[in-house]
């Protein structure tokens, strides 16, 4: 490749900073578990199993018994966007690639001490890396976050008076390579790609308050975590030194703090959370470019601020109802409400993020006769819509649009099965 051509491939990376990334897990978007997503993920103060680890460690303390619990949830997707460019308007799908995810998760109680474990991935992979490029309409809140492994591990202890305290470490990697290229004998370009991961740790805190035997409150604090990307390109065309590093934070997933109450109503539950999340200080999910050519140092434009802080409430309830002595089944529903993280981008950026409204429904059915251990069966499906949301473009904003507008809906269905490990 010419010297020219290289410095061709070299504006283009400049250019157009790409948009990203890799994606986080299902959990991070509708939840984790049946019975919790058909709650609506109002499940702070009601939480129990090893799910509790993600929603607040220290319900892990109100589990009755050791279980283990397998799972499978896929997503369904009607998003959908529309640009438009001098009166004439373009309309595109947005499924959310990489759709179905399984989950195993383990919970022992010891006295006064439980401990847990969680384990969500995909079916196919343990992570996907996407790039699309800048002017590209993208729902970041799904399609950014639905695709990498998960690992939750923590614990939780009993004060007394009611009173437990747990926490936990979400697990996850990082990718970091090298990109050599050099001429060759034929002088065509000879490349090489070294590309390994490492691992990164994030924390959660929970509270949780047994008032009396029918109201728990809860408060659960989730660290911010990201998948650090990084890759270093070092070539050498017609004696030209030419180094560019790429770096991209994926997997955003804010600050959060979550309250929550469950109140026992004869032989319904209820369950009520309000969540904050801090995203205004994340970066935009697009590449930094730093070049160096001939020693000359190049680097991109700042990384715009995409994101604004949310705040969601979500509600649920649970009906158990006893058929024999062994037999009970769970009748479950939820709703929530989710501002938009995305601010208004008139630029050449079109993040598409609007409100969202859901809605979830379930069963669950128990019974005590396998081998004398008692099983579960949940089911759940939930739907997510998300309101219209339109970017009118300044005329020089380099999108291809003179506007974009998008929306539609995010719908899961799932089992999970949990067997008790003791009687």
């Amino acid at each position: 490749m010419s010297r020219q051509g290289w410095m061709g491939l070299l504006a283009l990376a400049l250019l157009a900073s790409s948009a990203s990334v890799a994606r986080a897990n299902a959990g991070d978007v509708v939840g984790f578990g049946s019975e919790s997503i058909a709650r609506g993920g109002a499940m702070t103060a009601a939480t129990d199993g090893a799910e509790a680890l993600h929603y607040n460690p220290a319900g892990l303390i109100a589990a009755e018994r050791a279980e283990l619990s397998v799972g499978y949830m896929r997503f369904l997707s009607t998003l959908s966007w529309t640009g438009v460019t001098a009166g004439v308007s373009e309309s595109h799908d947005a499924d959310i690639s990489q759709p179905d995810s399984v989950t195993i998760g383990l919970v022992v109680p010891l006295g006064r001490i439980a401990v847990g474990a969680y384990i969500s991935t995909l079916t196919n992979k343990l992570l996907a890396l996407r790039i699309d490029t800048t002017t590209a309409p993208t729902f970041g809140y799904y399609a950014n976050r639905t695709q990498r492994i998960v690992v939750l591990l923590g614990a939780a202890i009993d004060l007394g008076h009611g009173l437990s305290i747990g926490g936990g470490l979400n697990i996850f990697g990082g990718v970091d390579g090298l990109v050599l290229a050099s001429e060759g004998p034929t002088r065509d370009v000879e490349p090489g790609i070294f590309i390994g991961d490492d691992t990164a740790l994030s924390g959660q805190l929970g509270l949780r308050l047994e008032v009396n035997d029918d109201l728990r409150l809860g408060l659960a604090y989730r660290h911010r975590f990201r998948v650090p990307v990084k890759i270093q390109s070092d070539s050498t065309v017609g004696n030209v030194p030419l180094n560019i590093t790429f770096v991209v934070d994926g997997l955003q997933t804010p600050y959060e703090l979550a309250a929550g109450g469950a109140l026992n109503v004869g032989a319904v539950e209820l369950s009520l959370d309000a969540t904050w999340s801090r995203w205004r200080n994340l970066r935009a999910p697009w590449v930094d470019v730093d070049t160096i050519v001939t020693g000359l140092p190049i680097e991109s434009p700042p990384v715009p601020r995409a994101f604004r802080d949310t705040v969601s409430l979500r509600a649920g309830a649970q009906l158990q109802q006893n058929l024999a002595e062994q037999w009970t089944i769970f009748y479950r529903a939820g709703a929530r409400f989710e501002t938009s993280m995305g601010t208004s981008q008139t630029g050449q950026t079109s993040m598409l993020d609007g409100n969202k409204l859901g809605v979830a429904a379930g069963l669950g059915l128990r019974f005590g006769n396998f081998y004398g251990l008692p099983v579960t069966a949940d089911v759940h499906f939930s739907m997510d819509h998300m309101f219209s949301r339109t970017h009118i473009k300044d005329m020089d904003s380099g999108s291809g649009y003179d506007q974009v507008s998008g929306g539609g809906e995010v719908m899961t269905f799932g089992l999970t099965l949990t067997l008790g490990l003791t009687q």
